[in-house]
């Protein structure tokens, strides 16, 4: 179906290609994972997400430039030195922020849907109607879901109402987070 080519960019990669490869593919699986689930990180987590984030970050910006300029291994494309100049100055900050959304929303999300203890939060939501293309129409927005990459949860039509209600989230809990798994109204 596919060949080491389509994945790898060779017929006969080496391993240090095959093992950097399927790091960036498992990145990129966490974050449509992440993404996609209800998932509100604790604040402990997401500090270690970013501290862990940003040194690996730092660590690639580091060899990157590096290899640029030290080892000059660095070929000037037809682009120009500026365009290749400011892509050295981007993949730290898009590394970063690949890194952040995988490491605190997509890891922890599936470890706690996992190995989560059962738990249910009752908490005060926001109902607001987004006429975006993206997501849901109907979201519950509020102050316990800052914290998540998408700080909104997909309401049913029948939560609509105009003063903010009282919602009691249901799902697995653990040290990284709370997994929603459902939620109704505490009416």
């Amino acid at each position: 179906m596919f060949s080491k080519q389509t994945f790898y960019g060779s017929d006969t990669p080496n391993r240090i290609t095959v093992v950097c490869m399927n790091i960036i593919y498992a990145v990129f699986v966490f974050i449509f994972y992440g993404a996609w689930v209800d998932f509100i990180p604790s604040e402990n987590w997401q500090e270690i997400c970013a501290t862990v984030a940003a040194t690996l970050s730092a660590v690639l910006a580091i060899y990157i430039l590096y290899v640029a300029f030290i080892q000059r291994s660095l070929v000037i494309p037809e682009q120009g030195l500026l365009k290749v100049s400011i892509g050295l100055l981007l993949i730290p900050f898009i590394t970063f922020l690949f890194l952040w959304v995988a490491l605190s929303q997509g890891v922890p999300a599936l470890f706690t849907r996992i190995a989560g203890t059962d738990h249910t939060e009752s908490v005060v939501l926001i109902y607001e109607h987004s006429s975006s293309r993206h997501g849901c129409f109907d979201r519950l927005r509020g102050p316990s879901l800052d914290r998540a990459f998408t700080n909104y949860l997909c309401a049913p039509p029948s939560m609509r109402v105009s003063q903010p209600q009282r919602i009691i989230l249901s799902g697995k809990s653990s040290f990284m987070g709370f997994y929603v798994i459902a939620l109704r109204s505490d009416r």
